[in-house]
């Protein structure tokens, strides 16, 4: 993730996916479009991205449980870092737990939100949905 330069061409190797600057610096960043698998994929995982950002912004960058899950949607969808899409997608469930279960459990196997997820955090993502049908 390359947070320092918003519009940066190079993919670093690490992401700041766990530090305090991550909340304030992911909005507005964009990963590479050619980092996705397809153009309507990271299309709609832009769309997802700036209408988060914008909200983001409207409310001072006070970030909820429904932020962090449409981070990491929008992430997933743009085939953005895998650190990033879990720490989005953790935090979701962190903050609160019973709402995100309850958007999970309404995906069924072909939803595509659901397919992206799972693409993108693999066995996490499995153990998680499974730990909110519990």
């Amino acid at each position: 993730m390359c947070l320092s330069n918003l519009s940066c061409s190079k993919k670093t190797s690490q992401s700041t996916a766990t530090s305090s600057r991550w909340e304030n610096d992911i909005v507005n960043f964009y990963p590479n479009q050619k980092m996705a698998e397809d153009k309507d994929s990271y299309a709609k995982g832009k769309y997802i991205l700036e209408n988060t950002y914008k909200a983001l912004l409207d409310k001072n960058k006070v970030y909820d449980w429904s932020d962090y899950f449409n981070l990491a949607l929008g992430f997933s969808f743009t085939n953005g870092d895998k650190s990033d899409i879990q720490y989005s997608f953790d935090k979701a469930l962190e903050l609160n737990r019973i709402n995100s279960c309850r958007m999970l459990n309404s995906f069924d196997d072909n939803n595509q939100y659901h397919l992206t997820l799972k693409r993108a955090l693999g066995n996490h993502y499995v153990k998680q949905v499974d730990q909110c049908k519990k």
